[in-house]
């Protein structure tokens, strides 16, 4: 998650301070976040996805490719009727 957090957040223009600020987290906070010290709630980790205009999952996602605003993800199946 760290990862994609400093990539999307390096995409924006934004410093790791102005994120925290933005998102309405500590910057301590943020720093054990991202120096993986601490783990993250999952409001945490909305806020932080609501200022870097993704999803949660986006940020969560450990190939790589969460610094972007793809969409996505599984299909849902029909119903047969």
């Amino acid at each position: 998650m760290a990862h994609n957090v400093r990539r999307a957040t390096e995409k924006q223009g934004l410093g790791v301070n102005k994120l925290a600020d933005f998102a309405g987290v500590s910057r301590s906070q943020l720093y054990d976040v991202l120096g993986s010290k601490k783990g993250a709630s999952v409001d945490w980790i909305d806020k932080i996805a609501e200022v870097l205009k993704m999803e949660p999952w986006q940020l969560l996602r450990s190939d790589g490719s969460g610094g972007g605003a793809k969409s996505g993800g599984a299909k849902k199946k029909s119903k047969k009727r």
